[in-house]
């Protein structure tokens, strides 16, 4: 409806153009809206400045870095921020630390922030980081018994490694292999059996320590079982009990752990 010199004159459009001026108008209110809100390049505030992305992206590296602690992080893969984006420059140094929740594997979600004035985003990053392995060096038959000759180490990503594996050779001489393992294949503990050297039935000595204070006992075990593996075992001395949980270490030495 319009206003001309005191009289109201209605206008009528075609029902369709009024629904695509209708739309139109919405998408323009909602299209300012979010130009509005949003922290893009040409929202930049120039008097308070903004924070350079890079110095983000650097605090979010550190993080991971530190995260990877004893490892050999050959490359850190910060994904990139949307360069579009604009933060206020921080007046404190940025802080950073992991974001809540799953991390699987290499890859992190880092949170970087800032207290003053008070904004936070979360950015990717991927670690790219070398471990040092145990591989078969040739075709190994199952419950071939592995030793020096059989194994060798070599240097593999950490985001392609298998949920278990082995940093030293030694740790797997004197084990059985449980299927054929192929050259250069990842020895896994999956791929390992460990010959028992207590049988089930056998005499041991069962030894608790605490600090400076150790205690033997006789005991029977009731299972076989390999060095550093766990085994029931029932004590001979005093009143028949319940079994206790011991760990091999020789054959015929299992340990108790105290409290």
């Amino acid at each position: 409806m319009h206003s001309i010199q005191g009289m109201s004159v209605r206008t009528r459009y075609p029902r369709r153009l009024s629904a695509r001026l209708g739309a139109g108008l919405v998408g323009a209110l909602l299209a300012g809206a979010l130009l509005a809100r949003a922290p893009l390049a040409g929202a930049t505030d120039a008097a308070e400045g903004s924070q350079p992305v890079d110095s983000i992206e650097r605090a979010a590296r550190m993080v991971a870095v530190a995260q990877a602690g004893a490892g050999d992080p050959a490359t850190v893969e910060v994904h990139a921020l949307d360069p579009r984006l604009r933060f206020a420059a921080c007046q404190r140094p940025l802080e950073g630390s992991l974001a809540p929740g799953l991390h699987v594997g290499a890859r992190l979600t880092v949170e970087v922030r800032c207290d003053e004035p008070r904004w936070r985003v979360y950015l990717g990053v991927t670690l790219h980081t070398v471990e040092h392995v145990v591989v078969a060096t040739r075709p190994l038959s199952r419950a071939t018994v592995l030793g020096p000759d059989d194994l060798g180490v070599v240097e593999r990503e950490l985001g392609a490694l298998p949920g278990g594996f082995y940093r030293r050779p030694e740790e797997l001489y004197g084990t059985l292999t449980s299927r054929m393992v192929g050259t250069g294949e990842i020895l896994t503990p999956a791929l390992i059996d460990v010959p028992p050297v207590i049988r089930r039935g056998q005499q041991v000595t069962v030894i608790a320590r605490h600090g400076a204070l150790e205690v033997r006992q006789a005991g029977v075990a009731l299972a076989d079982a390999g060095l550093a593996q766990r085994v029931r075992v029932q004590t001979v001395a005093g009143p028949a009990g319940r079994p206790i949980e011991a760990v091999v270490r020789a054959p015929d030495l299992v340990e108790v752990a105290l409290p």
